[in-house]
């Protein structure tokens, strides 16, 4: 989490202050990930990789990483 939002923070999301956010803060930092994902899309695509497989393996890993934390 500490990365991600240290990433989302150079794409104008909000700093978390308190747990509880405003639909405001919650909506910039929203369309904030979703810039950074299409970023890093484009990046794999612009070295030939597939971006559809990264997305795939980030899924997985998403996925994976939730039964360790559940």
């Amino acid at each position: 989490m500490a990365r991600a939002e240290a990433l989302l923070t150079l794409y104008g999301a909000p700093l978390p202050h308190t747990v509880a956010l405003s639909r405001l803060d919650r909506a910039a930092g929203e369309e904030a990930a979703i810039g950074l994902i299409a970023d890093v899309l484009h990046w794999f695509q612009a070295r030939g990789g597939d971006p559809d497989m990264a997305l795939d393996c980030a899924q997985s890993r998403f996925e994976a990483q939730q039964g360790v934390s559940a």
